[in-house]
């Protein structure tokens, strides 16, 4: 017996391997899909068939195989209506039966009759049922081995009947699962249910009020092609007629569009005024939003004889840009954003538009340069009075380095003699009298902490970036505190690179220090002499310990080699090419570096 039913288990694997070759999902219902399951589920549309509907369709089969009869019925028509809505007529529908699943796959012809294809489906099925003793697991495997199909298709849309609110016999969660449970009171509904990310709640709507509306047509007629047939709901054909339901009142023709929205604002603030997939505004809300818009256009200059062009994709943005156009007083250009990039640029240009609205997915993919033009001088500069100096560092948001796509940019990025590098600062002000940095910053220094610095260079480091250079002078001020970072930085295991182009005070590099920054991955440091003129040091105020920093002690290995200055830095990494110095008040400390160039991932 065991030996049959792997022989029966082989024999329906084959025939569903035959069956299935070269199917694919295109309908309109379902978008793609990067990945197949996994995904969750909600109900998506559901109605009870009117008495008329439902005391019809059970009359029409009677006798021990009415039940079965009246899901042949069923399913006809869905497979009837989902050709209606995809761009093939190879349509696949999985039905769960018998603890599996089994395939109806049909090629439906809009010349054939609705009896036709009610016949067709019915020897489909029974063909199906005689092969449903096959695994869905190893199926796919195989399909997915021979490349022949596309396994997404095979559970795609679901299709079952449920009398009596009976659960389906096997657990399919197709992207798109369609029902019609019988209820013990006798009446039909329909129930469908499905991803939200690969369908849309207003096509499905419109599919399942087709799909009503077919059933109560071929319950009466089934002889006529399937082409012939009228499948819109009764509102859509009134529409698609001009028979609006408000058509009989007055055209409205004193008032603006901006008027006409501000009564509507008044008569009903918190009724629904617009809808995008899952988000809505109530009118008091899109008012709230086109207004601060259209005050932010007036304050521009966009007013009578103003053009502003819109580039956006369809969303609640666009309803909020054209109405505060409209309220600012200008005229609105709208661009279809998957326009080339040409041509958009040639619209703006020709058009004369005075100001663009865009967002980041759309108006950030433009180039920059070709822009320039539009409205030149719009925006005059700003002179922003002196504030107070920033007391508490670790406030400040931290930079999001993902914004910057690094494996294109790293090469142009870094800072000094480090190139390839992301520039950290951790100080601000500075107590010296230096030549620069006393005429821009203030004299009180404040540091950040050890731990806001790690969070830093931790968010980068998840980034892919791994090369790091310090801009300011926060190792020379507080060293019990940069001490600590690289202690940290050590404990936690980073694998990265330090750079310090603008100096460390050499006579803070004690040997345990010197420890630190090697353990920690330091790969240059400037070291700051400044000058060995006690005049200069005193003008400064900086006042290094130079004879510390130049008298050597015995045995002191890390001291000896500071203290062989050179007016020439003698090696140079990947990232310092074409950077010499030969200047004699900066002497360069190098412990190692590696030959690789930083490997950034996509961010």
């Amino acid at each position: 017996m065991r030996e049959d039913s792997h022989i029966s288990q082989k024999l329906a694997e084959e025939y569903w391997i035959k069956k299935l070759e070269g199917v694919t999902i295109d309908s309109d219902l379902l978008r793609p899909s990067a990945e197949a399951g996994g995904a969750r589920f909600e109900p998506l549309f559901a109605e009870v068939f009117s008495p008329e509907l439902s005391g019809a369709l059970s009359a029409l089969f009677q006798g021990p195989k009415a039940e079965d009869n009246l899901f042949l019925f069923l399913l006809s028509a869905f497979q009837a209506i989902v050709a209606r809505y995809s761009r093939n007529p190879d349509i696949l529908v999985a039905v769960p039966v018998e603890g599996n699943v089994v395939y109806i796959r049909l090629q439906v012809s809009q010349d054939a009759t609705f009896r036709q294809l009610l016949q067709t489906v019915q020897q489909t099925y029974i063909d199906a049922i005689g092969h449903n003793s096959f695994d869905r697991q190893t199926l796919a495997r195989r399909l997915e081995a021979n490349k022949t199909a596309d396994i997404q298709a095979l559970d795609a849309i679901v299709f079952y009947y449920s009398p009596f609110q009976s659960p389906p016999a096997a657990d399919i969660a197709g992207a798109l699962q369609a029902c019609v449970v019988k209820r013990e009171t006798g009446e039909l509904a329909l129930e469908i249910s499905g991803n939200p990310e690969r369908t849309d709640k207003s096509i499905i709507a419109f599919f399942a009020e087709a799909y009503i509306e077919a059933l109560a047509l071929f319950q009466r007629q089934r002889t006529i092609p399937l082409k012939e047939l009228d499948l819109l709901p009764p509102y859509e054909a009134e529409l698609a007629l001009g028979k609006f339901p408000y058509s009989r009142r007055p055209l409205i023709i004193d008032k603006t569009v901006v008027a006409l929205f501000e009564e509507n604002v008044e008569r009903a603030p918190d009724k629904t005024a617009v809808v995008c997939a899952d988000h809505h505004l109530t009118y008091i809300e899109l008012n709230r939003r086109v207004n601060r818009l259209a005050h932010y256009l007036a304050a521009q200059g966009i007013g009578r004889d103003s053009l502003a062009a819109m580039l956006l994709e369809r969303s609640l943005d666009m309803i909020i840009a054209a109405l505060a156009i409209l309220k600012a007083g200008g005229a609105y250009v709208p661009i279809d954003t998957s326009y080339p990039q040409k041509r958009i640029i040639s619209i703006l240009n020709e058009s004369g538009v005075d100001i663009v609205i865009s967002d980041q997915s759309v108006g950030g993919q433009l180039d920059f340069t070709s822009l320039v033009n539009i409205r030149e001088g719009l925006a005059a500069p700003v002179s922003a009075p002196p504030r107070p100096q920033i007391a508490d560092f670790d406030s400040l948001p931290i930079p999001d380095r993902t914004l910057i796509d690094y494996s294109r940019y790293h090469r142009h990025i870094g800072m000094s003699k480090a190139r390839h590098t992301i520039a950290l600062q951790a100080t601000r002000g500075c107590p010296y009298n230096c030549i620069y940095c006393h005429k821009i910053w203030p004299k009180n220094n404040v540091h950040r902490s050890a731990e806001n610095i790690f969070r830093e260079i931790a968010n980068c480091y998840e980034c892919g970036i791994r090369r790091f250079v310090f801009i300011d002078d926060i190792f020379n001020l507080n060293v019990k505190n940069s001490g600590r970072l690289l202690q940290t930085i050590i404990k936690e295991g980073l694998d990265i690179n330090l750079y310090f182009p603008h100096g460390l005070r050499g006579d803070i590099l004690t040997e345990e220090f010197i420890d630190l920054l090697v353990a920690a991955g330091t790969v240059n440091i400037a070291i700051a002499l400044e000058t060995t003129s006690p005049r200069i040091q005193r003008l400064m105020r900086k006042n290094l310990d130079i004879d510390r920093y130049l008298k050597t002690p015995a045995g002191d290995a890390h001291h000896a080699d500071i203290a062989r200055v050179s007016h020439r830095n003698r090696s140079r990494s990947p990232g310092d090419a074409g950077h010499d110095d030969e200047r004699p008040l900066a002497a360069f400390l190098r412990f190692e570096y590696s030959e690789d160039l930083p490997q950034f991932r996509d961010v």
